[in-house]
């Protein structure tokens, strides 16, 4: 049963692969923050959007809060296609958690506003599914292959693997002022295989590629790197 199971999955990705390889552009930024009006392209990055205060100075700060809870936007824009809000709060908690446990290490965290304390925000606006084992298959038999390796050099997921919208927010900890807002499509490497085997896997993939990105800017912004 198991070997039929894989059999099947490999004819399905090699009938879906050629849909999932169209990917749209990018479409703008979702109105979840009142910044959204003000984001801007991030160059280079696909479904990128970023507002930035002109006076802020990411060197003034040398610790962070991040709010503990994960919040799930609801309003225009959102898709979680199938996933219920108990599953989508589930997959979105990952985002402060890998986080917190990743900072831990660096000695970057405290759960005290003050001067040079950032506090950040984590909200997700959509989320997609990971298609298990059509996947997995799909980076296994040469045309899946061929076009995750094209995928990866442009930047883009692997096929049949999900994704996530995210809004990161942050603010200084004593003002509550937003100093940036970014918007990112987030999805695992293409030939990450373990992030292909669920969602629940592509979305921890992704929260650990969000807290590493987090941590190697903290680290240029204190001068660690």
């Amino acid at each position: 049963m198991r070997r039929r199971s894989i059999d099947a999955a490999i004819v399905l990705a090699g009938g879906l692969l050629l849909a999932g390889c169209q990917s749209g552009g990018d479409s703008g930024p979702i109105a979840a923050a009142p910044e959204a009006a003000q984001m801007r392209p991030e160059p280079g990055v696909i479904d990128g959007w970023t507002y930035r205060d002109s006076q802020f100075d990411p060197h003034a700060y040398h610790k962070v809060m991040i709010d503990p809870q994960a919040q799930v936007y609801r309003g225009a824009g959102a898709d979680y296609g199938s996933l219920d809000a108990q599953e989508v709060q589930k997959l979105a908690q990952m985002l402060p958690d890998e986080t917190i446990a990743l900072l831990k290490s660096r000695d970057y965290l405290t759960d005290t506003p003050g001067p040079g304390v950032l506090r950040l925000r984590f909200t997700v606006l959509r989320i997609s599914t990971t298609v298990p084992l059509a996947a997995t298959a799909s980076r296994i038999i040469p045309v899946g292959a061929v076009i995750n390796l094209g995928r990866e050099a442009m930047g883009k997921a692997g096929s049949l693997t999900g994704n996530a919208t995210i809004l990161i927010e942050v603010r200084d900890s004593v003002s509550d002022q937003v100093l940036m807002a970014s918007q990112r499509l987030v999805s695992p490497g293409a030939f990450d295989l373990e992030s292909t085997l669920s969602t629940e896997n592509t979305a921890r993939a992704i929260a650990k590629l969000v807290a590493e990105e987090i941590r190697t800017r903290l680290d240029k912004a204190t001068g660690r790197s």
